[in-house]
């Protein structure tokens, strides 16, 4: 128009509204929801690993994987050194636990300690070392996933 002129710059951004782990269902099973073979309980490759696990870790929920993880005893310490996926980072919760006697109620995080910084951060995973005292009788460790809200 003639009676006008003028000019006009900015910037769209276009933001995911979508998590991480919703991205993760969508390339691996074409579904960004949270059933069937995408749900966080499940395990299409039935390699006993469910795939909150295998995101959690950075593995392949479609190929049978071992969990990347070793427990060594060092003196009177135990060392659990596992490997994570550093895009699991703000999605989920990591938590090494130790029980004397596998009963639900005796698993706790108390005296387990995450060394820092990392072991390793290739920019993918990071390699974690946590210890905790050894036990003069049995120890059992487990590595507990939640997703966070």
């Amino acid at each position: 128009d003639d009676n006008y002129e003028g000019a006009a710059s900015g910037t769209l951004v276009i933001l995911d509204v979508r998590s991480g782990l919703e991205n993760w269902r969508f390339e691996q099973f074409g579904s960004y929801e949270n059933t069937g073979d995408a749900a966080d309980s499940a395990d299409p490759d039935h390699d006993g690993i469910q795939n909150l696990m295998e995101f959690a870790l950075g593995l392949d929920p479609e190929l049978p994987s071992t969990l990347p993880a070793t427990l060594v005893i060092n003196g009177g310490q135990m060392e659990y050194t596992y490997t994570r996926s550093k895009a699991a980072l703000g999605e989920v919760t990591f938590t090494v636990e130790r029980s004397d006697s596998l009963s639900l109620p005796d698993w706790t995080a108390a005296d387990v300690t995450e060394l820092a910084p990392p072991l390793a951060d290739n920019g993918i995973t990071q390699t974690v070392k946590v210890t905790l005292p050894a036990s003069v009788g049995r120890r059992f460790i487990r590595l507990r996933v939640t997703a966070q809200p």
